[in-house]
């Protein structure tokens, strides 16, 4: 009878062994997915920060340039210049608005989606 009781608990200790191996195991595959995860998320911020500086910086450079070519904030602030701006640089949308009078005349741009 000794032999026996010790082999149900032999068998009890293999299950409980079991059972914290195959836990460990989801936690480790739960944390892997998680990193996984997270590390997509940063790249993808990442990305779309870089996207809309460099749309926010095509977006000045035309302002400027079309900007130039008028008094748009030297003499007098040509509200009219905003038409020659336009809707979308580099696939991003873009709002343009004018404020201001002599002598300060501002442009401000907000680049969208």
């Amino acid at each position: 009878m000794p032999g026996r009781a010790r082999r149900r608990g032999e068998r009890g200790a293999f299950l409980t062994q079991a059972v914290v191996f195959v836990l460990l195991l989801a936690l480790l595959a739960s944390l892997a997915i998680r990193l996984t995860y997270a590390r997509h998320v940063f790249v993808h911020k990442a990305r779309s920060g870089a996207s809309a500086r460099a749309a926010a910086e095509a977006a000045e450079a035309y302002a400027l340039a079309c900007l130039a070519n008028t008094a748009f904030g030297r003499d007098h602030c040509s509200l009219a210049s905003i038409t020659c701006l336009p809707a979308s640089v580099a696939g991003r949308s873009l709002r343009w608005s004018a404020s201001g009078s002599p002598p300060q005349c501002r442009l401000e741009t907000q680049v969208g989606d």
